[in-house]
């Protein structure tokens, strides 16, 4: 026992003197003496840096906010996105977990209550040494928000997208977009905004303004669009791409459409009237449209705003009676304004910048409207639309209707009816005063050449279609399925197939011209004045007239245009010879008329 008390002993004493050994001799070797430090005071001049640096973005907020605003009474707090397209700024904020959650991914979720803040998109980052740009996109909430971040360190600039929150009280988005003035400003405002990863919504009425195009509703829901490139992992404020925005209840909308009528080549009030309207100012008069059902707008192309059941658009016209447009359901496409010059644009793919450029420039491209049945009328221009379906074209003045037997496109007293109807009005650039359309199907068409003689009427009839196009310039109709030609006092004509090719002239020398335009304009000083040039029918011709009864495989009628002779010439003289002469020569009163029956494998003929 008492060797193991010995051996113990000896072992530590041993210990002991290598210890005594190492502080002694090593330590003093391998580490410095301590020494006392005096607390660093920061100089002037370090603290003029650090002033600039806090000051540095209240500079830039200080073109979007006015003097006494609390982000220009104090140096906010910032935190900007890694593409500087995003900024949040801060007056306060307080964690509201006690303990943080750091999770397997090094991700630390938190929600945090903040006192005030604005969020700032920026379609064109700021630059040092640049003017601040006038688009970018605010958000305020002066009554603060608690927000759910799926990473928050700030300590570390580490700040994740947001996957929830609550927006109590008023909420604004502004913006002075591109243009100097309010022509083109964004506004929205709504308030108690609720919020997750997927969607924005509240419950309370929201009313917002975008250039002349504004609107009021109630139940906003914004939705958000995933976006999988994004690395969770990236540091730096991430800010959510909007997918569609929906206001479920009571909407009203007042557009501007840039057309000053709904049906593309519609009759246009007459001169007096215009002269009337010239007081409200407005060129376009603007668009009002309401429905019972939700108001949705696509912000993924194709940019469009759907409004559904019982949808109502009216086109206020200070000269006389409103345009208006009835249906179940409306949908306007949206598209950018072209670049100026003609420029080509570089493609974007990333959604969000997309969405930032394009949204800054938009105007109504298309209007499409389906109902049972779809209803335009315009009765200062003496127009009427029907149909299922109603596709109009605002920028190619194109207007296209579908529905089976109730289709209906009238222009004062002409009125065309078929399946399908695609009319295209002439633009400006192309110099030509005639469209073009096309009616498939069993159809008809009922046109007086002259509105002041109601008595002439032409009656036209098919089975398969009817267009009317261009050849080298010039207008041609083509009706294809047994059609037919009928003129009041004049007889019919009834083919397989009929070409009629005719010339554009202007008014002053159109003689013995008709007004041939299925919009055919009121003012007789820009009315166009069409001349029948040739007429072709093949196939089966049967010609039913009170001066010529025939059948012919082929007719052939070429025109030729004479001036008009005064009325006292025109009375005191007459053709006499050949029988064309005596075809086309109008009866002596009181002279018996004199019928032809002529059955031929062609015929021609020339008038």
């Amino acid at each position: 026992m008492l060797r193991r008390i010995l051996r113990s002993l000896a072992t530590f004493i041993a210990i002991f003197a290598v210890y005594q050994a190492y502080a002694r001799v090593a330590v003093p070797w391998m580490e410095p003496p301590l020494k006392a430090t005096r607390r660093h005071v920061p100089t002037t001049a370090e603290k003029s840096d650090a002033a600039k640096s806090a000051s540095k973005y209240q500079l830039l907020l200080s073109n979007y906010f006015p003097k006494d605003h609390w982000s220009q009474t104090r140096p906010p707090k910032v935190i900007t996105s890694a593409d500087e397209t995003g900024m949040l700024v801060v007056d306060d904020w307080k964690p509201l977990d006690a303990k943080p959650n750091v999770e397997d991914d090094g991700r630390s979720p938190a929600r945090v209550a903040i006192n005030r803040f604005a969020v700032l998109y920026f379609p064109t980052p700021p630059r040092a040494g640049i003017l601040p740009p006038r688009d970018a996109v605010i958000l305020e909430a002066p009554q603060g928000a608690r927000l759910d971040f799926a990473d928050f360190r700030p300590e570390r600039w580490q700040i994740g997208e947001v996957t929830g929150g609550q927006f109590p009280g008023r909420i604004i988005i502004r913006s002075d977009m591109r243009e100097p003035g309010p022509a083109d400003d964004l506004f929205l405002e709504t308030a108690d905004l609720e919020m997750n990863s997927k969607l924005l919504h509240t419950d309370q009425p929201v009313r917002f303004r975008l250039g002349p195009n504004a609107g009021v509703g109630r139940e906003l829901e914004l939705r958000f669009l995933a976006e999988e490139h994004v690395r969770p992992k990236e540091s730096g404020l991430k800010l959510p791409t909007a997918d569609s925005l929906e206001i479920r209840r009571d909407v009203r909308l007042r557009l501007q459409l840039e057309t000053d009528n709904q049906l593309p080549g519609a009759e246009k009030p007459s001169a007096s009237d215009s002269q009337k309207g010239k007081g409200n100012g407005a060129a376009n008069p603007p668009v009002e449209v309401s429905c019972s059902g939700p108001f949705v707008f696509d912000f993924v192309r194709p940019y469009r705003a759907s409004l559904d059941r019982d949808v109502e658009l009216r086109q206020l016209n200070p000269a006389g009676p409103s345009d208006q447009l009835t249906c179940n359901q409306l949908d306007l496409y949206f598209a950018p304004k072209p670049a100026a010059g003609g420029k080509v644009e570089p493609i974007v793919s990333e959604p969000r910048r997309r969405q930032q450029r394009d949204l800054l420039r938009l105007e109504p491209a298309m209007l499409i409207a389906e109902g049972h049945p779809v209803v335009i009328i315009s009765p200062a221009r003496r127009a009427e639309a029907r149909g299922e379906r109603i596709q109009i074209g605002l920028r190619e003045k194109r207007v296209q209707i579908s529905g089976g037997d109730d289709v209906i496109l009238r222009y004062g007293p002409n009125v065309l009816r078929a399946p399908v109807i695609d009319y295209q009005h002439p633009s400006g650039e192309t110099g030509a005063s005639l469209g073009r359309f096309r009616a498939k199907g069993p159809g008809s068409l009922e046109y007086r050449p002259d509105p002041t003689k109601p008595g002439q009427v032409v009656h036209a009839a098919w089975q398969q279609s009817i267009e009317l196009g261009r050849e080298q310039g010039q207008p041609v109709l083509i009706m294809d399925g047994r059609p037919g030609l009928m003129m009041a006092d004049a007889g019919g004509l009834v083919a397989d197939r009929i070409k009629l090719s005719m010339r554009e002239l202007e008014a002053a020398t159109a003689a013995g011209g008709v007004g041939l335009s299925i919009a055919q304009g009121s003012d007789s000083k820009g009315k166009v004045r069409l001349a029948p040039d040739r007429l072709t029918a093949s196939g089966g011709v049967e010609i039913q007239s009170p001066q010529l009864v025939g059948r012919t495989d082929e007719l052939i009628t070429t025109f030729r245009l004479q001036p008009e002779a005064p009325p006292a010439a025109a009375a005191g003289s007459q053709s006499t010879g050949g029988v064309t002469s005596q075809l086309t020569a109008p009866p002596r009163p009181g002279a018996s008329r004199q019928s032809f029956q002529v059955d031929a494998e062609r015929m021609r003929f020339e008038v």
